[in-house]
């Protein structure tokens, strides 16, 4: 990827001076490459970097960060607590670069006093922050970046706008963390991304904050901006996680990766796109994520997407999420929708969720397997014109959907006060059941379409209850397979099961008995 020679001095050697910290103890990342000794501790003090906020630290530390990366032991970049300045072009691709591999596959350190006191502020115009990678593919390294705060600098707003550099890349990395890193910075100062890592195995994420930050708003057009993405990882496992007050196009982009967890992340920020996005990802585990748009209410400047599963992800697990005037709760599509390529390998499942005034709950655009259990579903805003939906399943372009494989199971779910219904399906296999549809204007809607030579789809609608629909319990418009049995309907002004010109074919394919209080325009 990069020719870079690396340069050693041995001014570099002379300045290793012994540990001056205690290191902290972070788990198995770095406890299982330890010996008897501490590694040794390269501290950027030694090397004539100053934590004033005045003095350019650019060549003091790259000094230091040359010594690290030729150490045959690895060892650690201190920083003692200050605000070290990098304002001037490096003479390598980054101000902090560790490129190299040692047979013995020691453990690299990059570590602050805290983050609370230990910053380091960085012009993104002149190169990147840190690049971490393994020169040679077969011998990853192993890397940790704790207790640091990384703050942005002014990047001047002219035309054309400068190229921006991403403050964390790395490839080629086994066994490495990041713990308490904050990333901030004025509302104008932007860059194109906080971080790319690759080619990675046994990640580990915990304690990361983005405040204030912005991604390439100003571009025009915006490259392919995000927050942090992770490509080719197995084995990625993020906490406690914190987005605020930014502006971001994706928040965190997963891709090709497998063994995902995420966990414990709150966000509050404007997001264009998603603010957790899987792509060709499987066995990935999303649990306990806030997610609040800034602007209460619609408009151009909040929060899109709350989690995007698409391209082929599989085995997926969604479960604790909130979201809170966000456009799409979890959206769920593929690339390849308008070619109808068959994605039925997809398996996604989203339980103890929890969507207050959303758009849309959950917008599946493509033929995954998805089942939804024990969530709810609430509008509190006097937005009814917004047409708020709980689950709604279309297909994307208007081109006729295939339907082999493609299943929605909702069970045990909350719809109440949507001002637009609780469900709004035209594809696939659904079964609805012990769910509770209060205070709606439609409760299901059902509009299958699809070409003839397509299986038949099959509807089931099995121990709910109806609350005080105002218009239709359910609109359905097509099908010939279904069965509505065991529903109940109560306080219904308008409340009716529309059923016209549903069964076409014989009487055996539509069920509806045993449905107390529900009202019917047509029966089979």
């Amino acid at each position: 990827m990069f020719q870079i020679a690396l340069i050693i001095t041995c001014s570099c050697i002379d300045a290793r001076v012994p540990p001056r910290v205690r290191l902290v103890d972070d788990g198995p990342a770095i406890r299982q490459t330890r010996t008897h000794m501490d590694p040794p501790v390269f501290d950027v003090t030694r090397y004539g970097a100053v934590g004033d906020n005045v003095t350019d630290c650019t060549g003091a530390v790259g000094k230091a960060a040359q010594a690290l990366s030729s150490s045959p032991d690895g060892g650690v970049l201190y920083f003692p607590s200050g605000v070290y300045r990098f304002t001037s072009k490096p003479i390598e691709v980054a101000i902090i670069e560790l490129w190299t591999a040692h047979p013995n596959n020691p453990q690299f350190i990059i570590q602050g006093e805290n983050s609370a006191t230990t910053i380091l502020s960085w012009d993104p115009s002149l190169a990147a922050l840190f690049y971490v990678a393994s020169a040679d593919p077969r011998v990853p390294m192993q890397f940790t970046l704790h207790h640091l705060s990384i703050q942005l600098l002014n990047v001047p707003n002219i035309q054309p706008a400068p190229p921006t550099f991403v403050p964390i890349t790395s490839s080629y990395t086994n066994n490495s963390l990041l713990k308490d890193i904050i990333f901030f910075g004025p509302t104008n100062a932007e860059v194109t991304s906080l971080g790319l890592i690759s080619y990675a195995t046994a990640l580990s994420i915990h304690g990361l904050s983005v405040v204030n930050f912005t991604t390439a708003a100003r571009f025009s057009p915006p490259p392919l901006d995000t927050g942090i993405s992770f490509l080719n990882v197995d084995g990625l496992s993020m906490s406690d996680v914190t987005v605020d007050d930014s502006t971001l196009h994706n928040g965190f982009l997963v891709l090709n990766s497998t063994d995902v967890s995420i966990m414990d992340m709150r966000v509050r920020a404007t997001i264009a796109d998603g603010a957790i996005i899987l792509a060709n990802t499987t066995q990935a585990r999303i649990e306990n994520i806030a997610l609040t748009s800034p602007v209460i209410g619609h408009g151009s400047s909040y929060l899109q997407n709350g989690i995007v599963v698409q391209d082929a992800c599989d085995d997926i697990s969604i479960q604790t999420l909130i979201t809170n005037t966000v456009h799409t709760g979890v959206l769920i599509s593929s690339m390849n929708v308008s070619s109808q390529t068959n994605t039925t390998s997809k398996t996604i499942q989203i339980s103890g969720c929890a969507f207050q005034d959303t758009d849309v709950g959950i917008n599946i655009v493509d033929h995954s397997t998805v089942d939804v259990t024990d969530s709810t579903f609430t509008q509190s805003l006097d937005i009814w014109s917004a047409g708020f939906n709980g689950i709604r399943r279309k297909d994307s372009t208007g081109d006729m959907p295939k339907y082999i494989g493609d299943t929605l199971g909702v069970q045990n779910c909350r719809f109440v006060g949507l001002g637009g219904g609780g469900l709004d399906l035209n594809t696939g296999y659904t079964t609805i059941q012990d769910s509770l549809f209060h205070d709606l204007n439609i409760g299901l809607m059902y509009q299958p379409m699809r070409l003839s030579e397509d299986p038949i789809p099959t509807l089931q609608v099995l121990k709910n209850q109806f609350q005080n629909v105002n218009q239709y319990v359910m609109f359905i418009t097509g099908g010939e397979n279904w069965i509505i049995q065991d529903n109940t309907c109560t306080v219904t002004t308008k409340g009716t099961i529309n059923s016209d010109a549903l069964c076409i074919g014989s009487d055996q394919h539509c069920i509806m008995q045993n449905n107390q209080g529900c009202k019917f325009n047509s029966e089979p």
